[in-house]
């Protein structure tokens, strides 16, 4: 009972020193920060749903695109190891054939169109 009659003093107490208006206003900023949270929680709920929704696509085409590219890789040792056959076979019956001069001959001579032409302005001062 003394404890009951204690705390009722200190809040009388606490009503006593403190203004009713400022009260009122840290009730008012308390409400005001509880919406703030709830609207802030409710906005990450969405942003993790969202993000959870992406990341199972991405997962999902990162796994079909692995997939696709460990075939093509298995696909290209079949490919290169073939082209070693047929590359010692020929050696076997046409020794010659992988000489330097025959390669040579062989070169594709066409320009490399994705290298930058040399600037007319470079070109004329090789020109005088």
């Amino acid at each position: 009972m003394a404890e009951a009659r204690g705390a009722e003093a200190l809040v009388s107490e606490v009503e006593r020193l403190m203004d009713k208006g400022d009260v009122e206003k840290l009730k008012g900023l308390q409400l005001q920060i509880l919406s703030l949270l709830e609207n802030s929680h409710a906005v990450l709920a969405h942003f993790n749903d969202s993000s959870a929704q992406s990341y199972a696509e991405v997962a999902r085409n990162f796994s079909v695109n692995t997939k696709i590219l460990k075939e093509m890789r298995f696909d290209l040792d079949y490919i290169f190891r073939k082209i070693r056959v047929l590359r010692a076979r020929i050696i076997k019956y046409f020794p010659h054939a992988f000489d330097e001069s025959v390669l040579q001959s062989l070169r594709d001579q066409r320009p490399n169109l994705e290298e930058a032409p040399p600037s007319t302005e470079a070109a004329n001062r090789h020109i005088t």
